[in-house]
């Protein structure tokens, strides 16, 4: 499972709005903030269309995870 941080992380690396983030995956803004505010659980399904269209790994995925412990 994604977490909300690294979900959160690939959109501003990739310096989207959350309504362009949204459009990309083919969601709405709503959707993508109550995901990134931990209200709603990022699906298997979200996590593939992530990975597939901005060409994320689960290793990298891991690494900002990983990275945004160690800023907290």
């Amino acid at each position: 499972m994604m977490s909300r941080d690294v979900f959160k992380q690939i959109r501003i690396d990739e310096g989207l709005s959350q309504v362009e983030y949204a459009k990309a995956l083919g969601m709405s803004q709503t959707f993508v903030s109550m995901m990134e505010n931990g209200h709603y659980p990022i699906s298997d399904n979200t996590r593939r269309k992530v990975a597939a269209k901005f060409k994320v790994t689960p290793d990298i995925m891991e690494q900002v995870h990983r990275s945004n412990k160690l800023l907290q």
